[in-house]
């Protein structure tokens, strides 16, 4: 026979479970981040070296992880228009084509695109 006290504690069983769901929800993707960001969730990531980071916002250098991504597109004015989006982007989303072809590069799943703008979303622009 079930008790008053049954119910109470089936419900909060229930209501904990709730909670535990609640509280392990991924952080929502960012739906752009800094190119800043990116850098440090890269070098975080260890995609890039954080040489390489310090180097690409100072001078515009790019990384070798990126760099081959570029060297993967046959067409020239493909590879030109990847090579300027990377060097003139202010703001990333996650279909930006420069992400879309490190994801390729790298074998990168959404949920790793996801963590990675995550990641990023955490570092101050």
């Amino acid at each position: 026979m079930r008790t008053y006290c049954d119910g109470l504690y089936d419900l909060d069983a229930r209501l904990t479970g709730a909670q535990d769901s609640l509280l392990h929800r991924p952080d929502p993707v960012p739906k752009s981040i800094t190119r800043k960001q990116l850098l440090q969730a890269l070098a975080a990531s260890a995609v890039i070296s954080s040489d390489e980071a310090r180097a690409a916002a100072r001078t515009g250098a790019v990384p070798a992880a990126i760099a081959t991504v570029f060297d993967t597109i046959a067409d020239a004015g493909e590879r030109l228009d990847a090579e300027l989006g990377w060097a003139s982007a202010a703001d990333i989303e996650p279909d930006d084509p420069v992400v879309a072809l490190l994801a390729a590069a790298r074998q990168m799943s959404d949920a790793d695109i996801a963590d990675l703008f995550r990641t990023a979303g955490a570092f101050r622009p």
